[in-house]
């Protein structure tokens, strides 16, 4: 069950999915993971994951691995949110958002999502390109020489590998 996420992010690296849409997926799937579930600001990333198509699979795959992750974190974004939320620099910005009414009922101002998202937002973005990247060499690279194995291609060529991909939309 463990192993779910990273088997799905191999066969995923490995498909016909733009390299772009997957590192999408990856940066919200941080952010999902790392924000905690029960508020709008979760809501929010999600429905702009929707909107700007990344890739979903990347991106729940990604946050199963990053809330595993986080968990044992948690303390470390607590302390993050906290210092943010009392950031003199931040202070009018959440004075605004506190004003404005589906803002301030997006739980925001709570420490653990203050820091997940901070966090989220601090790893997310800058490894958008370095997964460009990694996807792009693993595919003209490794992947190649992986095919070339006979388990593979017997694996490929099985009805279970069929089936699953019509399942898994793979």
């Amino acid at each position: 069950m463990f192993l779910w996420p990273f088997r799905k992010i191999l066969l995923l690296i490995s498909s016909e999915a733009s390299p772009r849409q997957l590192a999408a997926g990856v940066s919200f799937g941080l952010l999902l993971g790392l924000v905690p579930t029960a508020n709008l600001v979760w809501v929010a990333v999600l429905l702009l994951a929707l909107l700007l198509r990344v890739n979903l699979g990347m991106a729940f795959a990604i946050a199963a691995l990053s809330k595993i992750l986080a968990w044992p974190m948690a303390p470390a974004f607590i302390a993050l949110g906290e210092a943010l939320l009392r950031s003199d620099a931040l202070h009018a910005l959440g004075t605004l958002f506190w004003n404005t009414p589906y803002v301030a009922l997006s739980g925001y101002n709570r420490p653990s999502v203050a820091g997940g998202l901070a966090m989220g937002l601090a790893l997310g973005i800058p490894l958008f390109p370095l997964w460009v990247i990694l996807i792009n060499k693993y595919r003209v690279k490794i992947l190649p020489h992986l095919e070339k194995y006979w388990i593979v291609r017997v694996f490929k060529g099985s009805v279970f590998f069929k089936f699953y991909n019509t399942i898994a939309g793979g």
